[in-house]
C-alpha cells in the first residue's frame, strides 16, 4: 500500500502522454538463470516475448524495464532498456505511466473506455506512430493473445475514466498501476511485492500471472497454439 499524495505540476506535453514499463518483482527477479542476462519482460512464452504481450494490449510500445541493479545498463537492439526511473524526479515530471508487471500473461482486447491511454482516443491510429507500436497493433488485429480487461471498474462509473491512481488486479493480486500525471513511481518496495495503491480505483484484468520459471517451458506447447491462428 502506498498513499500518492499531491501530485506535482508537469509540463503540458508530457502531461498528454501515456508511457508503458515493465516492472520485474520480487518473483520474476527470482527466475534464476534466465534473468541474469534480460529483465524478465524480454522471456520469450509461446510466440511472443511477454513485453510483447503487454505491447500488443495496450497499444504502446514499452519504454523501459524495472528490475534488479544487477542488470543496470542493460541494452539490447530492438528492446527497450532498463530504467530506475520511469521520468525526473521519480517519475512525478513524467505524464501518464501504466505500470505492469513482466509475469502478467493477458488475454483478449482493451475496453472502448481505456481508449484513450493510447493517446487522446485515438486508439490505434496513435499507436501508429511508433514502430513498435504498429508492430504489437498488427499482431493484436491478427488475433495474437494481448489481455481481456473486464468491465468491472469497480468504482469507475460508468465507463468513465477515474482521474486518479488505478490499481490493476489480476484474481485478486495486484499487477500494476496507471499513474496520472505528477504521480511519484511506486516505491521500491511496492515494485517487489505489489499491492493496492492507496487511494485508488481498482481494475479487474483477466489473465495469467506466471508463477516459477519453469511454467515457461511446461505451458509453452499451449500457448503456441493459442498463438498461431490456424
Amino acid at each position: 500500500m502506498f498513499a500518492s499524495g499531491h501530485p506535482l505540476q508537469v509540463p503540458a506535453e508530457a502531461a498528454s502522454s501515456t508511457l508503458l514499463y515493465l516492472f520485474d518483482d520480487e518473483v520474476a527477479r527470482g527466475w534464476d538463470p534466465f534473468v541474469w542476462t534480460r529483465p524478465a519482460g524480454e522471456l520469450l512464452f509461446g510466440a511472443l516475448l511477454l513485453r510483447e504481450r503487454a505491447e500488443g494490449f495496450w497499444g504502446l510500445p514499452c519504454r523501459g524495464h524495472l528490475t534488479h541493479a544487477l542488470l543496470e545498463g542493460w541494452r539490447e537492439e530492438g528492446a527497450p532498456p532498463v530504467v530506475s526511473a520511469t521520468g525526473p524526479e521519480g517519475g512525478a515530471a513524467a505524464g501518464r505511466r501504466i505500470l505492469v508487471s513482466s509475469r502478467w500473461v493477458p488475454r483478449g482486447s482493451l475496453p472502448a473506455w481505456l481508449q484513450d491511454l493510447r493517446g487522446g482516443g485515438r486508439g490505434p491510429e496513435r499507436a501508429g506512430a511508433d514502430p513498435r507500436a504498429a508492430e504489437a497493433e498488427r499482431r493484436h488485429r491478427e488475433g495474437a493473445p494481448a489481455a481481456r480487461l473486464s468491465l468491472a471498474a469497480e468504482s469507475a462509473g460508468q465507463g468513465e475514466y477515474p482521474s486518479g491512481v488505478v490499481t490493476l488486479l489480476v484474481g485478486g493480486e495486484a499487477v500494476g498501476w496507471i499513474l496520472p500525471p505528477g504521480v511519484m513511481d511506486p516505491p521500491p518496495d511496492l515494485l517487489l511485492r505489489p499491492a493496492p495503491w492507496v487511494p485508488s480505483t481498482p481494475v479487474r484484468l483477466e489473465g495469467t500471472l506466471l508463477g516459477a520459471p519453469w511454467e515457461l517451458m511446461a505451458e509453452n506447447s499451449r500457448q503456441l497454439l493459442e498463438d498461431i491462428p490456424r
